[in-house]
């Protein structure tokens, strides 16, 4: 298969082509490869060099794969935030999550402090 580059034709040998299909085995190489072509016959000025077309086409199978779920890349779902501290008539106390865990800060070091308070003797 051949490739066209700045300057000419670049072909792609049958070695390289092997280290691919072993490389991506969940891909349709040869398909992915034609698509790689199609694309730099359809866009001249971003035509690589003979020296970057093995760079070109790696990058071109790596993103061609399956796509991993990572964190970073989902869609964050939405979940509504509901304070805890809540009033007599169940109104939230606080209208941030910052707010809200401020105080959740402050009551930690206040049970800290009366912990600490109960561990001392008491004094005769």
């Amino acid at each position: 298969m051949t490739f066209p580059v700045k300057g000419g034709d670049w072909t792609l040998t049958t070695d390289t082509l092997d280290a691919y299909v072993q490389a991506f085995p969940a891909l349709d190489v040869p398909q992915e490869l034609t698509s790689a072509r199609l694309w730099l016959l359809d866009h001249p000025r971003r035509r690589k060099t003979p020296a970057g077309m093995g760079r070109f086409l790696t990058g071109w199978l790596r993103r061609s794969g399956p796509r991993r779920s990572t964190g970073a890349a989902q869609m964050p779902t939405y979940i509504a935030w509901r304070c805890p501290h809540r009033e007599a008539d169940d109104t939230p106390v606080h209208g941030s999550r910052w707010a809200c865990d401020l105080h959740e800060q402050l009551l930690a070091g206040r049970r800290e402090q009366a912990e600490a308070r109960a561990r001392l003797p008491l004094e005769p």
